[in-house]
């Protein structure tokens, strides 16, 4: 009898138990359904918010005029947070696989919305890795990636570039990896702010995944930030070969406690000027264009340098970038700018090789032609630090 009470009690167990499964099973699908949803519906009114954006960017008026009603309707994007967190939930349910591959599809590509997109980024690539081994967008990611995060802003995103071969198997996508990741340890050797060894120890893993990194794909091509030709057109990304000699040059000859390398230029004069002629003396290379309003504001700053400074000692060499010489010759009739001009023009290869991403650039170099610091801005740091090199030994005062 005690046998038949505990069997009737075991199967009523197991009556509870699966009923408490099932009910968990559809409510798994329930969550499911409504993520699927919560995703769509942000897709949808995210299209809709670009396409007026669009609409207003290529309808009649002037930027000026445009602008005001431009900025409203970027204030107007719709919350990205309810459906990443949905498309995080999907890549770790029980979702269909095209389910949890369209939900780390969003996260890397449609997240940027969001809070915390690098969290959302890094969760969407590592599913992504789980959920596809064929998977052909990788470089696509990691671009994007490189480009909404840079360096520093996330360590775990950081270490995900260099420890990308452990999740993925196909050769020129951990290629891109190493690119990425080397480029970002290079652009952290190039931070004033860290100490020497910092920035050595940087430089030094820099040079480690540059070295050999397009072995087995030399012919392959790496999708990475390529600015237009000459002619304003868009250059063909190189092979993964030609990208890793542009790498080692940069970190070889254009990282904070290297040597630069000689250039040749014109100047707007019309004779010949050379980075070697200022041998002796510290230089501030200041990369800008006439368009650029941080530039402009920068100008002030400049022009006390240049009378502080003994000529003997110090000079500023301006390598202009906008489209026209015209323009910038009439600029300086305006505004003189009583210190040494270049004219490179707006797609000069010099800002690819040297890594000139943004304006303005300034690169400090020291009378021994050793790169002292790389950045956009001027602070007091910098400026500080223009006046001990150029008066080193004498406290920053000539």
């Amino acid at each position: 009898m005690d046998k038949i009470k505990w069997t009737a009690l075991l199967l009523v167990l197991l009556s509870a138990g699966l009923l408490i499964l099932q009910q968990s099973k559809v409510g798994d699908s329930g969550q499911i359904a409504s993520d699927n949803v919560l995703v769509t519906t942000y897709l949808e009114a995210d299209q809709r918010w670009r396409d007026r954006l669009e609409e207003i960017s290529a309808g009649p008026g002037t930027y000026e005029e445009k602008d005001p009603q431009l900025e409203v309707v970027r204030q107007q994007r719709p919350d990205a947070e309810p459906a990443v967190s949905a498309a995080i939930r999907l890549t770790q349910s029980d979702a269909s696989l095209d389910d949890k591959t369209r939900a780390a599809d969003f996260l890397i590509y449609r997240a940027q919305g969001a809070e915390h997109r690098d969290e959302a980024i890094l969760k969407g690539m590592k599913a992504m890795a789980k959920l596809d081994a064929d998977y052909s967008e990788w470089q696509k990611a990691l671009l994007l990636a490189d480009i909404y995060m840079p360096p520093g802003f996330n360590t775990t995103l950081d270490a995900f570039f260099e420890e990308f071969d452990t999740y993925v198997s196909q050769p020129n996508a951990r290629a891109a990896a190493r690119y990425h990741a080397a480029m970002r340890r290079m652009m952290l050797a190039n931070r004033g702010d860290e100490a020497v060894e910092v920035r050595a120890a940087h430089r030094a893993r820099a040079l480690e995944l540059a070295q050999g990194l397009s072995v087995g794909v030399e012919n392959d091509t790496l999708m990475r930030r390529q600015p237009p030709d000459q002619k304003g057109e868009r250059q063909p990304y190189p092979t993964f070969s030609v990208a890793e000699k542009e790498l080692l040059f940069l970190l070889n000859a254009v990282t904070l406690g290297q040597p630069l390398p000689n250039v040749e230029q014109p100047a707007i004069e019309g004779h010949t000027d050379s980075l070697a002629a200022y041998r002796g003396r510290t230089v501030l290379l200041d990369f800008w264009a006439t368009w650029c309003s941080p530039c402009i504001d920068a100008l002030p700053t400049l022009d006390t340098l240049k009378a502080e400074l003994p000529d003997e000692k110090f000079e500023i060499i301006s390598i202009n970038t906008d489209a026209e010489l015209e323009t910038l010759s009439r600029f300086l009739n305006e505004r003189p700018m009583p210190w040494v001009h270049w004219y490179v023009g707006e797609y000069s290869p010099w800002l690819q090789q040297w890594s000139i991403r943004g304006f303005p650039t300034y690169m400090l170099v020291d009378g021994e032609g050793v790169l002292v610091a790389k950045q956009h801005g001027i602070n007091d740091e910098f400026l500080t630090l223009v006046r001990d090199t150029a008066c080193r030994g004498t406290s920053g005062v000539c």
